[in-house]
């Protein structure tokens, strides 16, 4: 592959961004009006938690106290995100954010420009038991109107019928507690196969469970942001944390729906781009092209930081 000399720059320049976010993740304090001190755990007496400025670092798990004396702290969260706390609040417990993803290279089926009929599962995707349904494009021309759920295409565990194709989604609790059980077994590749009157089925779809050892770790994780009380830096960490367990549906949409609520108010440059650039490449792991070319194209007019590589690869120059 050959790279003009302006594209390779550009990627250096990426390429030490996102190093930077990586080896410096840990929350940083901007501003402190009053007195603010920090303790190892909720639980210790507040006389030993000790006062933090501007400047410091805060380590994960440790909580902020902003009380009587304190009108406002200010916390940067990947050097991009800011958390206000206010005076005279509850102590306000350092979460751990992973600040950045990257693309694991494309994994959604269907030829280049078509797309596939059965948009979720994804093919070769990692799923959760627990949220598990089906999701088609009801703009394909030929309906289906049935899908098998099989094990490596030897034994069918379910089947479903009379499908309202209109509505381009088939939930069943009953299937969710089938695929519970199958997790515990340790059985997690399945086949769905979409199904047609009169022949000429769709192509299959080859979907994995999340193993219950790590769903258990997963869960641990968001469990522990659950207390964070800034919408965003929680939407956000719920994406990341999803992504890094590879359950990249899972981490679009909630990535995207950050990216959402930040588009609604008023956000510094930094951080909408920061977002964006989190939401293209989430959708870049699963091939959902058309997005990664709207967002790339937003980012034209922001020169805070260099293009990601996912908009560098749309422009030509790889």
């Amino acid at each position: 592959m050959k790279v003009n000399p302006p594209a390779f720059l550009l990627l250096m320049i990426v390429n030490v961004t996102l190093a930077a976010a990586q080896t410096a993740p840990i929350p940083t304090v901007v501003s402190v009006k009053g007195k603010a001190s920090i303790k190892q755990s909720k639980t210790q007496d507040d006389k030993e938690a000790k006062p933090i400025k501007a400047g410091d670092a805060l380590p994960f798990g440790h909580w902020v106290i902003c009380g009587q004396n304190c009108k406002e702290v200010q916390i940067s969260y990947c050097h991009f995100h800011t958390k206000i706390i206010r005076g005279g609040s509850h102590p306000i417990r350092i979460v751990h954010m992973g600040c950045n993803i990257t693309s694991r290279g494309t994994i959604g089926g269907g030829a280049k420009g078509t797309g596939p009929l059965i948009t979720y599962p994804r093919n070769d995707a990692l799923v959760r038991p627990e949220t598990f349904s089906v999701k088609w494009d009801t703009n394909y021309s030929l309906p289906i109107n049935g899908i098998s759920i099989n094990i490596l295409l030897v034994r069918e565990i379910w089947k479903a019928g009379n499908l309202d194709w209109k509505a381009g989604l088939y939930e069943s609790e009953s299937l969710r507690e089938k695929l519970k059980g199958e997790q515990q077994a340790g059985r997690l590749k399945f086949v769905l196969i979409p199904k047609r009157d009169g022949g000429n089925e769709p192509a299959p779809v080859v979907f994995f469970l999340i193993s219950a050892q790590d769903e258990h770790d997963l869960n641990l994780r968001l469990a522990d942001l659950e207390d964070e009380s800034d919408t965003i830096l929680r939407t956000i960490g719920r994406g990341l944390v999803f992504h890094e367990f590879k359950l990249d549906d899972d981490a679009i949409e909630e990535l995207e729906k950050a990216l959402t609520m930040l588009q609604s108010q008023k956000p510094n440059k930094m951080e909408l781009e920061w977002a964006k650039r989190l939401v293209i490449t989430a959708n870049e792991s699963v091939d959902n092209d058309a997005r990664v070319t709207q967002l790339c194209s937003s980012l034209k007019n922001l020169d805070s930081m260099a293009l990601p590589a996912a908009c560098i690869r749309r422009s030509g120059h790889d």
